[in-house]
């Protein structure tokens, strides 16, 4: 059995037992409108890109990212394609297309976790450098 309370209703079940929302824990309650806002905003699963930064170090960063994304994307879509229509592919094809997307995400790991050595790598060296000083 699965029980789904938006937070208007949840608010509306709180004032009418006259429980105060946020009893004890220093929280303001939650106006009906941002509560709704928060709601819709949950229900869109889709996100819009953030508006571009001027700062060099955020860009090189969402570069990086944004990279990334794509290429999990790309691993992504290649899969559903070869989901989509493994039952028009020969055997050949089908293990073919199998190992290309192994491949690519084989490529992709390696190359998140590289980078993601380095990251490592230079906040150890930071961390040193500011021990030091």
């Amino acid at each position: 059995m699965e029980l789904t309370l938006s937070m208007l209703q949840m608010q509306a079940a709180l004032a009418q037992a006259e429980i105060p929302a946020a009893a004890g824990t220093g929280v303001q309650p939650v106006s009906p409108q941002l509560a709704a806002s928060f709601e819709a905003m949950m229900q869109n699963g889709v996100m819009t890109s953030a508006a571009p930064s001027s700062d060099p170090a955020g860009t090189m960063v969402s570069e990086v990212l944004r990279g990334e994304d794509t290429a999990l994307q790309a691993v992504s879509n290649d899969m559903l394609f070869m989901l989509n229509n493994s039952n028009g592919m020969s055997m050949q094809e089908l293990t073919s297309a199998t190992m290309a997307i192994q491949i690519e995400s084989t490529s992709m790991q390696v190359d998140l976790q590289t980078k993601m050595a380095v990251v490592n790598s230079s906040k150890e060296a930071l961390e040193t450098l500011m021990k030091n000083q």
